[in-house]
């Protein structure tokens, strides 16, 4: 620590702030999710990461019974899935369900995850310090982690948002001990805390390749990569093989994480999301927002009044809008008898040969412009869009937090792009700089996903690079 704080006192600080901040959002945002909880909150995802574990307490079977994720009424039948999730995130609730019932342990595992982000603010703020050298990048870089709420917002959910974010944040934490002291226990950490985030989020993944780049830049010999690199993957390989070798006993399959990789649901809805996806359109009905092109085709009860205005360019030679609206009707009447399976590939077969058709006449689009497209819905928000400002109290924190969101999108990009890349061979800097690019090329590029819940663990490396330009913007000031 840069100066002479007192470690309880400032721990307690951010958690008591982190906890009205957690209030405020869960009973002026998310009060129906509540479920009569007093911190923690059911997402959308909740039931997939307990479910299995409830399922593994009652019957020994890791596993949920899943019907097709579809905004029809007539659901299918549900199918057991041994493979939905990986356990890593569960196992975390299912510690404290061993002793309590199922309310206290969703509180006591929000609770962790609250706990979890505060221990990794002060890490992230020490980490910064040591990078600098600068005591007021310490506090710039604790003041922004402790008064947003940017990825605050999913400390009380249900879901591993929160927690991967805090591992990411370690990972980064132990890796810059070890480039320091190249002690064996720091790097083991760094590989056990990026294990664990990518069990959660296996997008993370293609990060993996960055840090063992580094390590090879960080070391000298042949022995001496081959330990680092044994070191570091050992937790990796500890997490990782008992999951694949019973997933081969229970499937007879290799599966890596998981299968399905999405929720299953009917060809229709898969090939409409893969067509409205192409051309960088917000394929998502199920929030009930309108708006959006998901909700153009899929009216349920809470969006059936929606209307949705195409780009222009979403149009071929090949359909027309009123093909969009003869696929809504056809859409409509499929939901009478979702078992029509004729239908149903009738109508995907549409939603494909416009995706076909788009792609062959708006390849520029589609391979340069959509992905683009996709990054402007995930970082181009309010950074404050759950509040409601109807008085000035809530417009005052409905500003401070749009603020404390732009400030760092904005100026850390630029650091990013002026700072990051021109230290590339430094081992630390390679790892930081390269995180942001493999989860925008994974996300945006190949997984086509624009949802901004996937982003928020590029915020606090944002911070970092923000406070590289403001100390270097104000040392050429000095001068």
């Amino acid at each position: 620590m840069p100066v002479k704080i007192n470690k309880v006192f400032l721990f307690l600080f951010i958690l008591i702030t982190k906890l009205i901040w957690i209030l405020f959002i869960n009973n002026h945002f998310k009060s129906k999710s509540s479920n009569g909880y007093f911190i923690a909150i059911s997402g959308a995802d909740t039931h997939s990461y307990i479910e299995p574990i409830e399922n593994y307490i009652k019957t020994g079977n890791y596993g949920m019974m899943l019907g097709e994720f579809t905004p029809f009424q007539n659901h299918k039948e549900e199918v057991f899935y041994p493979t939905i999730r990986t356990p890593y995130y569960g196992m975390l609730y299912y510690l404290f369900r061993i002793f309590f019932s199922k309310q206290w342990s969703f509180e006591l595992l929000a609770f962790l995850q609250v706990i979890v982000e505060v221990f990794a603010i002060l890490a992230f703020s020490s980490l910064v310090y040591d990078r600098t050298k600068n005591k007021r990048a310490y506090f710039i870089s604790l003041f922004f982690l402790t008064f947003s709420t940017w990825v605050t917002f999913y400390a009380s959910e249900i879901m591993t948002e929160s927690l991967t974010c805090s591992f990411i944040i370690f990972s980064l934490y132990f890796f810059n001990a070890w480039l320091t002291k190249k002690k064996n226990a720091s790097l083991l950490l760094t590989g056990f805390f990026l294990a664990y985030a990518i069990m959660m989020k296996p997008f993370i993944l293609p990060w993996l390749i960055c840090f063992f780049l580094s390590i090879l830049l960080a070391s000298s010999g042949f022995k001496s990569i081959l330990k680092n690199l044994l070191v570091f993957s050992t937790s990796f390989l500890i997490l990782l093989a008992p999951w694949i070798i019973r997933n081969y006993k229970a499937t007879g399959e290799i599966i890596v994480f998981t299968k399905p990789m999405f929720y299953p649901c009917k060809k229709l809805v898969r090939s409409c999301t893969d067509f409205i996806t192409a051309w960088g359109g917000d394929a998502i009905w199920w929030e009930g927002k309108c708006k959006t092109a998901g909700t153009y085709f899929f009216q349920t009860d809470v969006n059936e009044n929606c209307e949705y205005k195409f780009p222009d360019y979403v149009f071929t030679p090949d359909y027309k809008l009123a093909d969009f609206k003869e696929l809504r009707n056809q859409i409509a009447l499929f939901q009478t008898n979702t078992t029509n399976d004729s239908m149903d590939a009738a109508i995907s077969s549409r939603f494909e040969m416009m995706k076909e058709s788009f792609i062959k006449n708006r390849p520029m689009v589609y391979y340069v412009i959509t992905p683009f497209l996709r990054m402007k819905s995930a970082f181009i928000k309010s950074g404050s869009y759950y509040i409601n400002g109807t008085n000035l109290p809530l417009k005052a924190i409905k500003m401070l937090q749009t603020t404390l969101y732009w400030l760092p999108l904005f100026f850390g990009t630029l650091g990013l792009l002026i700072f990051g890349f021109r230290k590339i061979k430094d081992p630390f800097n390679f790892v930081l700089t390269s995180f942001p690019a493999c989860l925008i090329v994974t996300l945006a590029f190949l997984i086509k996903v624009n949802e901004w819940r996937y982003f928020i663990h590029l915020y606090p490396i944002l911070i970092f690079f923000m406070i590289q330009f403001y100390l270097r913007i104000k040392e050429r000031v000095a001068r």
